[in-house]
């Protein structure tokens, strides 16, 4: 039986979308607007992996449908004049900008870019042959607007500059999180950091900086679900520490991919000092198993 926290409903509420079903297919709703897709898209989340691939599939769908909801918010046309806007210290926007790096699905990607009819700016990440990318987002309140290639081709600043500003933005914002730190198991620290903004794992994409001990004594990492990164640190970094950080690890992953609304994936990746490498094993990727959206969705 599936948790009510867990159904496909709940999913849907905590995206902001409504969500109906419609014979075989499920109906998606956002502020006025909506898709239909297959049923196979949303399995039963009665498992973490099949909720996984349900809430990734989710949340492409409502990052696409914030495209339509920008282009029907934009202006006709702008003002000939307009008023200056007071800026005070406090409010002034950071050097490399709002937009923050946000690690995704390939699966959530896809579909984001079928519903929105625009390709996302995107990179493969974690060393992870494509499965999970790294794209850049903006969330107005409204609305999270993802970065398009063709929004990035119309911009005055240059791609690689776009990618570094959003790495820096997401390196700074991961200091606001603190974590909780336990040393409950004789030779490794295992750091865990949790938010509730959605960019818990994303938080991967900026190691090995963001914890450069860990990495330069060769700790693991993982992701486990949308909001949480989990960091294993072998103290002292001998080859016994090292199996010992491994293997709280994996536990401690597979506990939060099971127990949480939002799983991503039960994958490891090994710290180095300029690298995160990811571990050998048959690790789930949320939709990999599927046909590729552009099969799935039937209607906008």
């Amino acid at each position: 039986m599936t948790h009510p926290e867990f159904s496909h409903d709940a999913l849907a509420h905590a995206l902001g979308l409504g969500l109906r079903r419609d014979d075989d297919t499920w109906v998606v709703e956002r502020r006025g607007l909506s898709v239909r897709i297959d049923e196979s898209a949303l399995p039963a989340p009665d498992t973490a992996r099949e909720r996984s691939t349900a809430a990734w599939a989710l949340y492409g769908i409502r990052l696409g449908l914030d495209v339509e909801h920008a282009r029907r918010d934009a202006p006709a046309k702008k003002p000939r004049f307009r008023r200056t806007a007071v800026q005070r210290y406090h409010e002034a926007p950071t050097f490399y900008g709002e937009h923050l790096l946000h690690l995704v699905p390939r699966w959530t990607r896809r579909w984001f870019e079928v519903v929105s009819q625009e390709e996302a700016l995107w990179r493969t990440s974690l060393n992870s042959a494509g499965h999970l990318n790294a794209v850049i987002v903006h969330e107005t309140g409204l609305r999270i607007d993802l970065m398009t290639r063709a929004r990035q081709e119309e911009s005055d600043t240059e791609e690689a500059t776009r990618w570094e500003n959003a790495r820096t933005a997401l390196f700074y914002n991961s200091y606001k999180v603190r974590g909780v730190t336990s040393k409950e198991v004789p030779g490794v620290r295992l750091r865990t950091l949790s938010t509730t903004e959605g960019f818990g794992a994303s938080r991967a994409l900026v190691m090995p900086e963001l914890d450069f001990d860990s990495a330069q004594d060769g700790g693991y990492v993982a992701a486990p679900t949308r909001d949480h990164l989990l960091i294993a640190r072998p103290e002292p970094p001998g080859s016994v520490e090292r199996q010992k950080a491994k293997a709280l690890l994996s536990e401690r992953l597979k506990r939060h991919f099971t127990d949480h609304p939002f799983p991503l994936t039960d994958a490891c990746w090994k710290l180095e000092r300029d690298a995160v490498l990811l571990c050998e094993g048959a690790w789930f990727w949320p939709g990999h198993q599927l046909p590729d959206p552009a099969e799935l969705l039937l209607a906008t």
